[in-house]
């Protein structure tokens, strides 16, 4: 599934020094030169980071240096209301009220602090309350029905949640918080086909409505309609020209679609305005990968290990394309760089065994096949892989009690296959063709699979019998 991204936004250039002269003057508790503003900005960036207690801690400084003020009561009853002090939350929105809180913004607290003490009917009715005698405005209808649309939701009420959310859009086609709302329960209850037919109807009001489009391109990938999510997010960008997610989602299908070069092209019109990320870079990478321009995907990989030099999933990706180079001793060092940063990832350990099997050394690649049946004994891709190594290295004992240990851990048609073939250049014909038959009849499409370990039997004629009984047509 596609990420739904969000706006791309910018961070104040000034907000690290605010924090740094906040944490300097934190353990005295004076805060020379600071505003009420000031504090929440430090409030907003600890909570950014999901320190909730700093922030909490930042707003109660704030308090004491002006103690009058409604917006700081009210940003303190909101992260009270997150740790579930509820009776705390209420006393200092009461306190936000008494100094002249907006009332619509107080009401939207209550209703919050109602729902957490299970008191959701009440909530709604006082958010319903709002919306008929509060002449609100934008900002606010929207606020309110979003508490609402949380709050039904609680309630079991999906439906009438997003009908709520879908009679807003007709006003405010392009507004990103409904815009979210309306994606995450379409996404949530897989509303794609009433999502399509929404958003539809929204852009036909308004072909310009560049947020209804977006909607319509994750509404359209939810159908599996791909080519239509395609142009549903071309037809946001070209409206709002710097809507980076528009861009960024549209590469994402592309790529999924192997539409290489189609993608590239969408991240180059992004990077016009948005400064690339790992995320971005490494899929920059893939997508030279996947046009096998190799040397230009290995650069972009290079630069996501430049911005996160722990993502064990780049090394890999380099690995594998100084693989496909055939700069095997290069490719082994990535590769072991990936596994040793993860472990537990049984395809970093196949591609090193891999890796040493073709370069010839030998005596390193059965230690790494076994870690990855550790890893994974339930799965027969393993076993199939260590048994094809024993095979072509003429090991046969050993692959006769690899056999034996994979029947108590998984039953596989592809297994059988192998087996048949081991047993056929071991001169045992007749158990051979029934381990054949046996393997067909679970798993023929791995045909192909038995002729890669002995090529030489495929017009042999009691293969050719077998092959006729489970399909008359199969050419030689």
């Amino acid at each position: 599934m596609i990420a739904m991204h969000t706006t791309l936004r910018s961070t104040e250039v000034n907000i690290t020094d605010l924090l740094f002269q906040y944490e300097f003057h934190a353990e005295l508790g004076i805060f020379p030169g600071f505003s009420e503003s000031d504090f929440v900005k430090v409030h907003d960036q600890y909570l950014s980071s999901d320190y909730k207690k700093d922030a909490l801690k930042a707003l109660e400084a704030g308090l004491k240096q002006f103690p009058k003020s409604a917006n700081l009561y009210a940003y303190k009853a909101m992260r009270l209301l997150d740790g579930r002090k509820t009776k705390m939350a209420l006393e200092n929105l009461a306190e936000a009220e008494f100094r002249g809180f907006c009332v619509v913004e107080s009401g939207i607290i209550r209703a919050k602090i109602f729902s957490k003490q299970n008191k959701n009917p009440q909530a709604l009715t006082m958010l319903k309350g709002l919306k008929e005698h509060g002449n609100l405005n934008q900002e606010q209808l929207v606020q309110v029905t979003l508490t609402e649309v949380s709050l039904l939701e609680k309630e079991g009420m999906a439906d009438a949640a997003f009908e709520l959310v879908s009679n807003l859009l007709f006003q405010y086609p392009n507004q990103e918080e409904l815009l979210l709302s309306a994606r995450n329960l379409a996404g949530n209850h897989r509303w794609y086909r009433e999502s399509v037919d929404l958003h539809l109807e929204l852009t036909t009001k308004d072909p310009f409505a560049w947020g209804a489009w977006y909607n319509l391109g994750h509404a359209y990938y939810g159908c599996f309609e791909y080519e239509k999510a395609i142009e549903a997010f071309e037809y946001c960008y070209l409206i709002n020209k710097r809507f980076a997610p528009a861009y960024l989602d549209c590469a994402e299908v592309c790529q999924e679609l192997l539409k290489f070069k189609k993608a590239l092209s969408c991240y180059d019109e992004v990077l016009q305005f948005v400064k690339a990320d790992e995320k971005m870079t490494f899929q920059i990478a893939e997508c030279y990968f996947g046009l096998d321009n190799i040397e230009t995907a290995k650069k972009y990989y290079l630069k996501a290990v430049q911005i996160d030099p722990l993502n064990d999933e780049l090394f890999f990706q380099i690995g594998k394309c100084y693989q496909k180079e055939f700069s095997l001793k290069m490719a082994e060092r990535f590769f072991m760089k990936a596994w040793e940063l993860d472990q537990t990832r049984e395809d970093y350990v196949e591609a090193l065994a891999s890796c040493y099997f073709k370069m010839g050394r030998h005596s390193k690649v059965t230690p790494l096949l076994e870690k990855v049946i550790v890893l994974n004994p339930t799965e027969d891709h393993a076993w199939v892989m260590y048994a094809k190594y024993l095979i072509l290295t003429g090991q046969f004992e050993i692959a006769k009690s690899l056999f034996i240990r994979a029947e108590e851990h998984t039953y596989s048609g592809k297994l059988l296959l192998c087996k048949a073939a081991m047993l056929y250049l071991t001169g045992k014909e007749k158990a051979a063709f029934e381990a054949f038959g046996e393997g067909l009849e679970a798993s023929y499409e791995s045909l192909g699979l038995f002729f890669e370990l002995v090529p030489h039997v495929r017009h042999n004629k009691k293969i050719q019998a077998a092959l006729n009984y489970y399909d008359p047509e199969y050419f030689f």
